[in-house]
């Protein structure tokens, strides 16, 4: 329909407040606002499947979107979910939720654990090198035995920094977390005086990604951590 009725995007201005966020629910690729121009001259701004443009029907038959009707749905979902006092007093309860799935406090205590067996692990290689020094430790014995101290403490090692690793991005969602909230309860103030880069950055710090066709829209939020938030959102089928 656009390559027929449509000259080639140009080169416009406009910025696109879903770019790199929306996908196409087809083929799960990535969709970009274009902007095209009909034979009248007349401006048409869409979100279209890269996929399709790119490789046309072989890869998906693609999914285009009118950019203004669905900025605007995303938008009014945005403002509708930061005045939802069920939701916003819930904010507690979600953290709670969180800390319980991430086990935060038993990551803590194998840390503990690992660090309590490292020390005596480090303890019985210096009793053992010390034993060799004093002679008490044949030299056909030092190579296995030191070998296996030396094993024993690279995996407890491995271990911890595996551990550490994951409590760290714990840390690092949780506040991710927390902070989406904050811009989400936030959200609509001073909308009216954010130009269109600034409005991009607002939705972009609250919503990770969105899935969408001409039917439904799956919106996903920073703070959508295993299924304590999952707003599905639909949109009707909008007129291009």
């Amino acid at each position: 329909m656009l390559k027929s009725n449509y000259q080639k995007p140009t080169k416009s201005k406009r910025t696109y407040l879903l770019n790199g966020i929306i996908k196409c629910k087809k083929c799960k690729g990535k969709m970009t606002g274009k902007t095209y121009k009909n034979k009248n001259g007349k401006d048409y701004k869409y979100y279209i499947c890269q996929n399709f443009i790119d490789k046309s029907k072989v890869v998906c038959s693609g999914v285009t979107l009118n950019a203004n009707n669905i900025e605007d749905f995303i938008i009014s979902k945005l403002f509708s979910l930061s005045e939802n006092k069920t939701f916003l007093n819930d904010k507690e309860k979600m953290i709670d939720i969180f800390k319980n799935k991430s086990d935060l406090n038993k990551y803590q205590e194998d840390i503990k654990r690992y660090e309590s067996e490292e020390k005596k692990t480090n303890r019985k290689l210096d009793l053992f090198l010390d034993k060799f020094e004093n002679g008490l430790i044949e030299d056909e014995d030092y190579k296995p035995r030191y070998d296996k101290l030396k094993n024993e403490l690279s995996n407890i090692k491995l271990q911890k920094d595996k551990i550490a690793y994951i409590i760290n991005d714990t840390d690092s969602i949780y506040n991710n977390y927390l902070t989406s909230f904050e811009k989400l309860l936030s959200f609509n103030e001073n909308w009216e005086h954010l130009n269109n880069e600034g409005k991009k950055l607002r939705i972009q710090s609250i919503v990770k990604k969105i899935i969408a066709d001409k039917e439904n829209i799956d919106i996903e939020l920073y703070m959508d951590f295993n299924n304590v938030y999952r707003p599905h959102m639909r949109l009707s089928r909008a007129k291009n």
